[in-house]
């Protein structure tokens, strides 16, 4: 079923393949039967990428907060972060000096962050997700441009969730390496 709904463009072209073959064939041999089997088949075609399109995965949900969530970094947006990260996120390796916590010290970690550094551009150039039962962990690999340090790469574990009112959203942030010196 994740292949349906992650990648619903490829089994709607499948489908709609065996579509234009029934066509095909009804055109070719004149039988009316392959006519409407490949009508139906299209129609099926359809109705299988609107599923599709429609039905986000929690494994979706996890890029989907991932992407934002290195947006709103770049971009410095408090607004953004914080309607991404559950008020309680849990920030293990914080940015020294914050006594905050949860969504409120993240912002002040990033707020912190970029007055020290001018933060370029993040590339995402892995994400490996891992799906629980009540959650997603996401293993994140960035690319980051930052001033006075240069091209930065950096492991982290996000988790997402569903709060309580089915809404999901970062409920944690790990820091596993940066630059090649691990966190504990």
């Amino acid at each position: 079923m994740h292949l349906l709904f992650e990648h619903h463009w490829l089994a709607t072209a499948l489908v709609a393949s065996i579509a234009f073959v029934l066509l095909w064939k009804s055109i070719v041999d004149g039988r009316g039967e392959f006519f409407r089997y490949g009508v139906a088949v299209c129609i099926l075609s359809i109705v299988t990428f609107l599923i599709g399109y429609y039905v986000v995965t929690p494994v979706e949900h996890g890029r989907i907060l991932v992407s934002s969530l290195v947006v709103a970094v770049e971009a410095n947006d408090s607004d953004a972060l914080l309607t991404i990260l559950d008020k309680n996120v849990e920030m293990p390796n914080q940015w020294p000096g914050i006594d905050s916590s949860g969504a409120v010290g993240a912002v002040a970690s990033m707020h912190a962050f970029h007055a020290r550094h001018m933060l370029q551009f993040n590339t995402v150039l892995r994400i490996i997700p891992v799906e629980f039962k009540n959650r997603v962990e996401l293993d994140v690999s960035m690319l980051s441009r930052v001033s006075r340090i240069g091209t930065v790469p950096s492991r982290w574990r996000i988790t997402v969730a569903p709060n309580e009112t089915g809404n999901w959203s970062i409920t944690s942030i790990d820091v596993l390496e940066i630059m090649g010196r691990k966190y504990p």
